[in-house]
């Protein structure tokens, strides 16, 4: 039987099972030599668990979350009554601090990837949806097989399973299915982890979301076992070939951006690309439809490619018969790809972008011969 992965909340507990230990007087290194109890040692024979699982437990902790036994802000009496005492405000906000710092500074620094100043290429999968009756697994796997063959780079923008099963309203949604949500799970772990596709990041959509912090910590597993990062909603990506202010690309890839239009699926991606602006690609999915759009800022001397990506959703309910939607026959906008040439004097050869993988991975391949 497989070992359950290791939550959030386990690794939380653990931490503070040791801090109090801490606070008992036992140290958390005991020194080398002597017959000192270790706060970790004691914590598990207290709960008769074995210590080296224990602290891999607060090693995680402090890798997955940046909380550590000594930064972990422990629970406390009320204070403001006879019976309590309370906690120095300062000491509180000194561990506050680098669990804060630790917490905002993971999620604020951004991927970078040193690559070579030649054309490149990145896919951008939109949602899998794999555990949908509706989801077009046959083009899914001709696309991933496609990556693994040519070793092309991908981003996976959300939404890998409904996980309706987790909201009472759309709960019924599920049944309907044809996966167990085992079936589904395992199918997930093969996509993230084991397909061999070369991922540079995965976004977290509103149906993985669905899952609880569990759920998302067992998705984050498997992202790290791909060697992958995994962010919420928003990723911010640099592929960088040289020390120059024009030697990198950015990408800003979202489950999705604020706006909507039924005249422009990439309403919200040009949003942001005109308030942004940080940016040399902005990349959605989340709406089911797609579409790309190349436009020039003059103000700021650059040219914005945005990007939606709609999934391989062939068939559901709420899409049929809405007309914001796109055409569900032909293989246009499952998933898009990227083709950056740093090597072009343009800004419309800088970047272009082919709902048709294939295309796109070849476009590149005629590209690197031209400048071989």
């Amino acid at each position: 039987m497989p070992t359950p992965a290791l939550t959030r909340q386990a690794c939380i507990e653990a931490v503070h099972e040791v801090r109090r230990f801490m606070d008992l007087g036992y140290p958390l290194t005991p020194e080398i030599g002597t017959n000192e109890v270790g706060a970790i040692r004691a914590a598990a024979e207290s709960k008769h668990e074995n210590h080296s699982t224990l602290r891999h437990r607060v090693k995680q902790a402090e890798v997955r979350f940046g909380i550590t036994p000594e930064n972990v802000l422990t629970t406390s009496g009320e204070w403001d009554n006879e019976d309590g005492e309370r906690e120095d405000p300062l000491e509180i906000l000194r561990r506050a601090k680098i669990a804060t710092s630790a917490y905002i500074g993971a999620r604020k620094k951004p991927q970078v990837f040193l690559m070579k100043p030649e054309p490149f290429c990145v896919a951008f999968i939109g949602d899998p949806h794999l555990s949908n009756k509706g989801c077009d697994l046959t083009a899914l796997h001709d696309d991933i097989n496609l990556l693994v063959a040519t070793g092309t780079r991908a981003v996976q923008v959300g939404d890998i399973l409904d996980n309706f099963r987790y909201i009472g309203k759309l709960a019924g949604n599920e049944a309907d299915n044809f996966l167990t949500t085992k079936q589904a799970r395992s199918l997930a772990k093969w996509f993230i982890a084991e397909s061999g596709v070369r991922w540079d990041a995965h976004v977290l959509g509103n149906h993985d979301a669905w899952q609880g912090p569990e759920g998302v910590a067992l998705l984050e597993s498997w992202v790290r076992q791909a060697k992958s990062r995994l962010y919420d909603w928003n990723a911010r990506l640099i592929y960088k070939w040289g020390e120059g202010p024009n030697d990198q690309h950015v990408v800003a890839a979202s489950h999705d951006f604020k706006g909507n239009s039924i005249y422009n699926p990439n309403h919200g991606p040009m949003r942001m690309a005109l308030e942004d602006g940080t940016a040399d690609t902005y990349v959605a999915g989340h709406r089911h439809n797609h579409g790309e759009t190349k436009f020039p800022n003059g103000w700021r001397d650059k040219t914005y490619q945005t990007v939606r990506v709609r999934g391989y959703k062939a068939r559901d309910g709420y899409s049929e018969g809405r007309p914001q939607f796109a055409p569900f026959n032909g293989m246009e906008g499952r998933s898009a790809l990227l083709v950056v040439n740093p090597l072009s004097e343009t800004h419309d050869g800088r970047q272009r972008v082919f709902m048709d993988l294939a295309d796109g991975i070849e476009f590149t391949q005629m590209l690197k011969r031209r400048y071989a």
